[in-house]
């Protein structure tokens, strides 16, 4: 690769479980989804729930750093007050980098394309994958796998178990037999995830898009809310680093706000 990629061993997993496990055990709450962000003369209180119920669960803060997508932030999170509309619509134009998009995973208990003189990378015009890798660890003995990306829009992988097929098919094509019949399969579609896609992110850019803060801000309301997350990266949006720099960023403001007061 060009610039010189790395992976982590044991996956992205094992960086946010070592995050985790130095964390006060109270301090994250799963299942607890934003839906109303309010100013207050006293702070910001941020509502957990759904927007169609009466009763929320209220926490009061003095800074909120919104890591998520500025576009999914826009459709999912009332804010009160209201944003301007240059700023929501900026971040409704904020293109999700890859949240239109399906991925498969699929396991094998031995690497048998490479015993067939294969690298397990692949691109393709022909069936449900554009692009194939070798997903598998470095760790000896550990599961072997080949990993990549559904070409086919949204809008038309309404039927997994099909889709499922075809890919099998495919991939007993390009690799051979033992490719189409995987120990374990997993087919992730991230255009139906609530919380990574919404209905402006079923047709995805066909480019990597130039990111940019929404309307120039990096923040909101005087600094109490700040904006991480990939897509407010104007360097490596879209990207792994992109989600480090811009929460990076956004840290180091909320800590120097912190120490005007």
């Amino acid at each position: 690769m060009e610039p010189e990629g790395w992976r982590i061993s044991g996956g992205m997993i094992a960086l946010v479980d070592h995050f985790f496990n130095n964390l006060p055990r109270d301090a994250v709450r799963l299942n607890h989804p934003v839906c109303e962000i309010q100013k207050r003369e006293t702070g910001i209180r941020v509502g957990v729930g759904e927007l169609e119920q009466e009763k929320r669960t209220w926490f009061k803060a003095r800074k909120v750093i919104l890591a998520l997508p500025p576009r999914l932030a826009a459709a999912s999170i009332l804010f009160t007050p209201d944003l301007s509309p240059v700023l929501t619509q900026a971040m409704l134009k904020t293109k999700t980098w890859m949240a239109g998009h399906a991925k498969f995973f699929a396991l094998y208990p031995s690497p048998h394309w490479r015993q067939a003189g294969l690298s397990g990378q692949a691109f393709s015009q022909y069936g449900p994958l554009g692009e194939i890798h070798d997903g598998s660890n470095r760790e000896p003995n550990a599961p072997y796998g080949l990993t990549g990306f559904v070409s086919v829009p949204a809008a038309q992988r309404r039927e997994p178990k099909a889709l499922k097929q075809a890919i099998l098919a495919q991939l007993d094509l390009m690799f051979g037999s033992p490719a189409g019949h995987p120990q374990v399969f997993y087919l992730k579609d991230w255009a139906q995830e609530r919380f990574t896609a919404t209905e402006f992110d079923q047709r995805g850019p066909h480019e990597h898009p130039l990111f940019n803060p929404p309307d120039g801000k990096n923040s909101i309301w005087d600094n109490q809310v700040l904006l991480a997350g990939t897509e407010t990266d104007d360097q490596l949006g879209g990207y792994l680093e992109g989600a480090l720099a811009s929460a990076e960023r956004a840290v180091k403001e909320g800590i120097q706000c912190f120490n005007r007061i």
